[in-house]
């Protein structure tokens, strides 16, 4: 599957269980589950240790709109 632009296709090496793990790492959908499965076991054991992980990235993805709402608009001058 094409990763898309500024984006690597990583494969896995090795066998069995070494290249099961790998591909569940290198998955960017499967990645995905894991960060969502760490925080939410975060958000159980250490919640403000989660809240502020979560604020962080909401922060950071909010700053990542705000940077292409600005090339939008300088593209258009």
């Amino acid at each position: 599957m094409p990763a898309g632009e500024g984006r690597a296709n990583e494969t896995p090496v090795g066998a069995g269980v070494r290249k099961a793990i790998g591909e569940l790492l290198t998955c960017p959908f499967c990645t995905a589950q894991w960060v969502a499965t760490g925080l939410v076991a975060c958000w159980i054991v250490v919640p403000s240790l989660a809240s502020a992980a979560v604020s962080t990235s909401a922060v950071a993805r909010t700053s990542d709109y705000l940077q292409v709402a600005y090339g939008l608009l300088r593209r258009d001058k």
